[in-house]
């Protein structure tokens, strides 16, 4: 099976690239990369064997990239990852980059958006694995990251989040259910745990199912939205990561699964 190959993207563009990634039962079987504007968009599908199911998740995804704005602000780099993960699931993992506007000679920022969409396999393969919990980790003290926490929004309980950068730039231009969706969403009762700390430069979420609950065939969103610091004039570069719990509906006292490190590796500017 062949998959489009949609544009070719000149050196000096700026893009995302994952580097050191952890090895584990899966493997690329896809990766895509066109330039729509000045933003790199990139696709990269893991999985245990190449199989029709990519070829049409790539063309929704040149479909949907397309359909980018960048009216509002510059996105630098947009870097999509799908990891396969039969018959447990599969993750969606879109990572924008924007470059803040700033005076300071010290100092750059960076935002950093990332939206995953965790399918269990109860919805993509009929399988009786759910979520039970996701946890997304960015270390910027971990060997060669150059970067540092400067703000985050917390995990969201029915409010707006707040902060020194917020999303309030972004709201004056977008409907907040854009940018919000679980606050719209409160029904699917999924608790939020921020485990960041500013003294290690780590940003770590975890969404969770509560304690004997399940949402059959229900997918988990969630979106991570933190800015990120670097010297004046250097590109950023930062470690992470995600883990999934899974469990088995139906089976009583059925051990839950802990998935491999996924979308796991330093994440830079290039």
């Amino acid at each position: 099976m062949s998959l489009p190959v949609h544009a070719q993207v000149s050196e000096n563009i700026a893009g995302f690239s994952l580097s050191g990634e952890t090895d584990n039962s899966t493997s690329t079987v896809v990766e895509n990369v066109w330039l729509g504007g000045l933003t790199e968009h990139s696709l990269v599908i893991k999985d245990y064997e190449l199989l029709p199911e990519h070829e049409e998740a790539t063309d929704s995804w040149f479909t949907e990239t397309q359909k980018f704005s960048e009216d509002y602000y510059e996105v630098l780099a947009i870097r999509t990852e799908f990891e396969y993960h039969e018959p447990y699931g599969v993750l969606e993992t879109r990572t924008e980059l924007v470059k803040v506007n700033d005076t300071s000679s010290e100092f750059d920022w960076y935002d950093v958006t990332v939206t995953q969409t965790l399918t269990p396999g109860a919805n993509t393969s009929g399988s009786d694995w759910e979520w039970g919990w996701l946890t997304y980790t960015m270390n910027g003290s971990k060997g060669e990251s150059n970067v540092f926490l400067s703000d985050y929004d917390a995990p969201p309980s029915n409010e707006l989040p707040t902060g020194l950068f917020s999303f309030l730039w972004r709201i004056l231009n977008f409907h907040p259910r854009d940018f919000f969706p679980w606050f719209y969403q409160s029904e699917l009762d999924v608790e939020g745990v921020d485990m960041s700390d500013f003294s290690l430069e780590t940003f770590i979420v975890r969404y969770q199912a509560p304690l004997g609950y399940q949402k059959a065939d229900e997918p988990l969103e969630m979106r991570h939205h933190y800015v990120l610091r670097v010297g004046d004039g250097e590109k950023p570069k930062f470690w992470q990561q995600t883990q999934v719990k899974y469990v088995r509906v139906g089976t009583i006292a059925a051990p839950p699964y802990f998935s491999p490190l996924m979308h796991e590796g330093y994440l830079e500017l290039r």
